[in-house]
């Protein structure tokens, strides 16, 4: 099983639950990182951290923003998105293919072994249907206003992986 070594801050009710991984998912981005928190297939928040100053600052920023909520939460699972990588910008590549750098590390440093470390590609979260009409989408699931497009799309992350864990353990 993914992660069964993992305690600490758990979901809505201060318990993890049997077979429910508790998944930390990011859409990360240089300027916007949406991220979100499930239980399972279960919602437990969700939101957008924004960091500030140049590319390596920002950078550090995020690496920190990781640090903390991986703290936080003490996901079994971070769920990733894959950076798309197809901006014809080699600049934003390479900053994209660093932050994801930057985020493994932190999931190390934090514990986290490979395996507990979920590579989402921008299609499986399509498929989730939450792209096509993000916001309205994410807004229902969530049972609040979401407004970013990154934090929907985080959810959507946050989705994919729990569908696939589900999969898995039939």
């Amino acid at each position: 099983m993914v992660g069964s070594g993992n305690t600490g801050k758990t979901g809505r009710a201060g318990n993890r639950l049997p077979g429910k991984p508790f998944i930390l998912a990011l859409d990360q981005s240089t300027t916007h990182v949406g991220w979100c928190v499930g239980e399972g297939l279960d919602y437990v928040e969700s939101g957008v951290f924004i960091p500030t100053g140049k590319e390596d600052t920002r950078l550090m920023a995020i690496y920190g923003f990781v640090v903390r909520m991986l703290n936080r939460h003490k996901p079994d699972v971070l769920a990733i998105e894959e950076p798309a990588g197809d901006r014809g910008n080699r600049r934003v590549d390479r900053l994209l293919g660093e932050l994801k750098g930057f985020v493994k590390a932190a999931a190390y440093s934090n514990g986290l072994k490979p395996g507990q470390i979920a590579i989402v590609y921008p299609t499986t979260v399509k498929a989730t249907g939450v792209h096509k009409n993000a916001l309205s989408m994410a807004s229902a699931i969530c049972g609040k206003q979401v407004t970013s497009p990154d934090e929907a799309d985080a959810i959507g992350v946050w989705l994919a992986t729990a569908s696939n864990l589900t999969r898995r353990e039939k």
